[in-house]
């Protein structure tokens, strides 16, 4: 993955939490839910913003919820989407 993509994710992340971190404080590891507060509102934001972002939907059939759990998993989910939207177009 491009490391812009991945800060560019990491700066939304960041912005839509709901405990006060910066992007920097952010890694593979840091759980979603249980370290940066997201609950169902913060999670509908930070869907929207990566929808446009990336300028396409993030899937239902892709099962988002799976991946929320940390921002590595997110982030890996995330650039697929991307990605493979890319490829198609």
């Amino acid at each position: 993955m491009e490391k812009q993509r991945e800060d560019q994710i990491r700066r939304l992340v960041a912005a839509c939490a709901r405990t006060a971190v910066t992007p920097e404080e952010i890694h593979g590891d840091t759980a979603l839910i249980d370290e940066l507060g997201f609950d169902s509102v913060g999670i509908i934001d930070l869907v929207i913003k990566l929808e446009e972002a990336g300028g396409v939907p993030l899937d239902d059939d892709d099962d988002f919820a799976d991946h929320m759990d940390t921002f590595g998993r997110l982030t890996e989910y995330v650039d697929s989407v991307w990605s493979r939207q890319k490829r198609e177009v």
